[in-house]
């Protein structure tokens, strides 16, 4: 996906402690913003929406925390290294929400094949329009309480908008296995426990982009940390 800035990303790797030795290791990390940190506002555009965001404005999807850095929404996955593996896809449905004029989480991730579910929330009317390169399109009216069952063949990422409310819209990575994750309000996340090898890591996200890193999984804990910056 084009953005309308360039950012450069820069994937440190470091070997944790660990008082297990184990053949499953954990990965997890967080991702963090260098440099300014902007406070960005998009205008809400329908009449609506008034009712949910009194001041006219909503937040920027950029969502890094002031605190500390942290970066919200980043799409972190094994991209290469599990090729080969069988993985069951879950019966259970990812939930997300069409409420107060936005998609909630903004960022999900399922096993390809796996039910996605999308509810409205609202006391009015949406609809949700699927936009996947490798998937059929969908795109279905939402009265206030309908949920509706997608799923999506392997892509990072599916495109999720609302016709109706355009600045709308939500993203799904969907991957053929179950190691991924979305970094939390502080940039934290975790992938489930992989099998030593050597795996290429992915990251995604909807402003900074795409970027990827190899790392050697051998025993303990990888800590990854990525870091990004505005140019």
């Amino acid at each position: 996906m084009r953005t309308a800035c360039t950012v450069a990303l820069a994937l440190m790797v470091t070997a944790g402690a660990s008082t297990q030795d184990t053949s499953d290791v954990a990965v997890a990390g967080r991702a963090v913003f260098k440099g300014d940190i902007l406070r960005l506002k998009l205008e809400v555009i329908k009449d609506e929406c008034a009712r949910c965001h009194p001041d006219g404005l909503r937040e920027s999807h950029e969502r890094v925390n002031r605190k500390n850095r942290g970066i919200q929404n980043v799409f972190v996955w094994v991209r290469k290294g599990l090729e080969g593996r069988k993985f069951a896809v879950p019966e259970k449905a990812v939930e997300v929400k069409q409420e107060k004029c936005v998609y909630l989480p903004l960022v999900t991730g399922a096993v390809a094949g796996q039910k996605v579910a999308f509810t409205n929330t609202d006391v009015f009317a949406h609809n949700v329009h699927t936009l996947p390169k490798n998937t059929k399109h969908e795109n279905v009216v939402q009265k206030p309480g309908q949920r509706d069952e997608f799923a999506f063949n392997a892509e990072v990422m599916v495109r999720i908008g609302c016709d109706y409310h355009p600045h709308m819209r939500a993203f799904v990575g969907a991957v053929p296995h179950p190691h991924f994750a979305v970094t939390d309000a502080d940039g934290a996340w975790t992938l489930p426990a992989l099998p030593a090898g050597v795996y290429t890591i992915g990251a995604w996200h909807e402003v900074y982009g795409e970027r990827e890193q190899q790392v050697t999984v051998e025993k303990g804990m990888k800590d990854l940390t990525f870091e990004f910056e505005r140019k």
